[in-house]
């Protein structure tokens, strides 16, 4: 991983609700954001937000669904255990 990389996924990890968003990922398959918005008491455009980041430096997979109103995304973890690795070369 690169310095803007990883600068990237430090920012995103950093946000105030970013430590419930992901245990909340850890406790399901696939979630939607007005469901993970619903588990911490968040807006649904904030859990949007939070799992499009997290998708974006790869640490959710992403798929769609059907939501009340039409096609939604669903996500999940891409694997149980993250290694952060700064190259410097």
């Amino acid at each position: 991983m690169y310095i803007e990389e990883f600068n990237e996924c430090a920012r995103i990890l950093g946000k105030k609700h970013v430590p419930e968003v992901i245990r909340e990922l850890m406790r399901k398959d696939w979630i939607k954001a007005n469901e993970l918005a619903s588990y911490i008491g968040i807006t649904t455009a904030t859990a949007v937000t939070y799992l499009r980041s997290l998708s974006k430096v790869g640490l959710l997979d992403k798929r769609r669904a059907k939501g009340l109103t039409g096609e939604v995304w669903e996500y999940r973890l891409e694997r149980d255990e993250y290694h952060l690795k700064l190259d410097l070369k």
